[in-house]
């Protein structure tokens, strides 16, 4: 989930490379209507999504995917965000320095 269309097209080429199924969304409602659909083992999460908080969207991964993996990818580089992810239990943080 990312409102940035060439951060999710680049993901998505790599993760496809690598033999991944992957479905990409630009917002938040995109997004949770795709975890209805979907099983996913992992998604990946910007924390800013235009007028968004990515972390909103917590509470829907955790009720229709419960197994999967968190990975918080972001541009900030605030220490507190460490903090929030870890007390919503999400222990995988990206910057997007890539």
């Amino acid at each position: 989930v990312d409102d940035e269309e060439d951060i999710g097209i680049m993901m998505k080429a790599m993760l496809k490379s690598s033999g991944y199924s992957v479905v990409c969304a630009n917002t938040l409602l995109e997004a949770e209507k795709k975890l209805l659909d979907h099983q996913f083992k992992i998604v990946f999460l910007d924390l800013n999504l235009d007028n968004e908080y990515g972390l909103n969207l917590v509470p829907a991964i955790r009720k229709t995917n419960k197994e999967a993996n968190i990975i918080v990818i972001t541009a900030q580089k605030d220490s507190d965000i460490k903090k929030e992810l870890s007390s919503m239990g999400i222990q995988f943080f990206n910057s997007k320095d890539f």
